[in-house]
């Protein structure tokens, strides 16, 4: 049976401490619109924007990524690279359920940077004051700290550390080679380019893990997962994209057959992060190392978070099956079919199963259905029980409007196949 996933992982938006039990404030950073006149400085407006919401980012704020805010685009049909009017970006703010905004501008005279930004709330449209920072290009990590530095305190209520000096410091330094080639990497549309530019800026500071995930992420979606794997073991607990490259470094492991090590970064994550889609693809691991007892638990959390989950109960039925409890894989497949009575896959199950128990009567019938609904060969059913294996990997998009949870964002997408492992 060929394996399935549930769209493309794109964001965690999670601290190291671990989910926090308060809903965050959901924020969307705006590119900041280039006043220059120099086309060249196109990649600032998002460098701004990034440097901006990784400041902005805390347990208790929940800042929308890049992905994001253009997949909402491409559904508003808004150009990517050109600026917006406030109406359009109330629009992309309101499709991603941002509660805030951040909206401004840049200009750059000789080596002397103006940054002028303000936030737009989203309930109720308004702007605050505008907030300008100016200073030399070559001190831009400092001066886009202190503007996010009085952002903050321009909010009432919003928690602080006590001083300027003290929130700066949570954060690595920027180094502008670099970081003008990470973001001229993540921009660029040519794929060559996009590796040359970001080894680059891994190359000019490896010590910033940025590039080193975004090549992680660049090779998972080309399916070479062993470069993937590669790039993503560089990251450690206090990377912000920590979370997202111990998911994605769980799938690569599982595709390169390094069952152990996929094991171990799904541990981890699930300790971090308790969600059933990490609990699914743990017992994926599990399952594929014939620890079943094991696998079974970790399919029970997923299926406890979603009863209402096909892919979820599927896969609780083929742990089910591999322990020999066939009343119990019977009772699972018809919670599978309760969803979608036309799964092809459940039904050539509950044949193989109706079998095992002995019901003469049904199997026939169940077969039959088989045919009727999916066009099916008998040999099938024959073959399913030599290539029987669970099909459900789980990722996480966030192509979707969703509401935050304890600080991440998540929402489901399309099902589509994801290739057979390797033998």
């Amino acid at each position: 049976m060929k394996q399935k996933c549930i769209g493309i992982f794109i964001l965690l938006l999670l601290t190291s401490v671990g989910v926090q039990a308060a809903q965050p404030r959901v924020i969307l950073v705006f590119p900041l619109e280039n006043m220059s006149g120099n086309a060249s400085l196109g990649w600032m407006s998002e460098g701004l924007a990034e440097l901006i919401g990784t400041r902005l980012a805390s347990p208790g704020r929940c800042v929308l990524e890049r992905d994001e805010r253009n997949d909402a685009y491409d559904q508003l049909g808004l150009p990517l690279d050109t600026p917006l009017t406030l109406a359009s970006e109330y629009k992309v703010a309101r499709l991603l359920g941002a509660t805030i905004a951040v909206v401004g501008r840049f200009t750059l005279a000789a080596d002397l940077l103006t940054t002028q930004v303000q936030w737009f709330n989203i309930p109720n449209p308004s702007l605050s004051r505008p907030i300008v920072v100016a200073g030399k290009l070559t001190e831009l990590d400092a001066l886009e700290t202190r503007l996010t530095w009085e952002l903050l305190r321009s909010q009432a209520g919003e928690p602080m550390p006590a001083t300027e000096e003290e929130f700066r410091n949570r954060f690595p330094t920027v180094r502008l080679g670099s970081f003008e080639s990470y973001i001229r990497g993540i921009l660029s549309t040519d794929l060559k380019s996009r590796v040359q530019f970001l080894r680059e800026a891994d190359r000019l500071n490896p010590r910033d893990h940025r590039a080193a995930f975004a090549l992680g992420k660049y090779y998972f979606d080309q399916e070479a997962y062993a470069d993937s794997a590669r790039w993503l073991r560089i990251l450690n607990s206090g990377d912000r994209d920590y979370a997202e490259s111990l998911f994605l470094l769980g799938i690569d492991e599982y595709f390169l057959g390094n069952n152990a090590s996929a094991r171990v970064a799904l541990k981890k994550l699930s300790e971090m992060v308790p969600l059933g889609e990490v609990f699914n693809n743990l017992g994926v691991v599990e399952l594929h190392a014939g620890r079943y007892d094991v696998a079974l638990e970790n399919f029970q959390r997923a299926f406890q978070e979603d009863q209402t989950d096909a892919d979820f109960a599927f896969n609780m039925s083929m742990a089910f099956w591999h322990l020999k409890k066939y009343d119990q894989v019977s009772n699972y497949l018809h919670k599978v079919l309760a969803q979608d009575d036309g799964d092809p896959e459940a039904h050539v199950l509950l044949a193989e199963v109706s079998g095992e128990l002995g019901d003469k009567r049904t199997l026939p019938m169940i077969l039959r259905e088989i045919i009727r609904r999916s066009s099916l060969l008998l040999t099938r059913h024959q073959e399913s029980r030599r290539n029987t294996t669970e099909r459900r990997f789980i990722c996480l998009p966030s192509n979707q409007p969703a509401p935050p949870r304890a600080g991440w964002r998540s929402s489901r997408g399309r099902r589509f196949g994801l290739p057979e492992r390797p033998a």
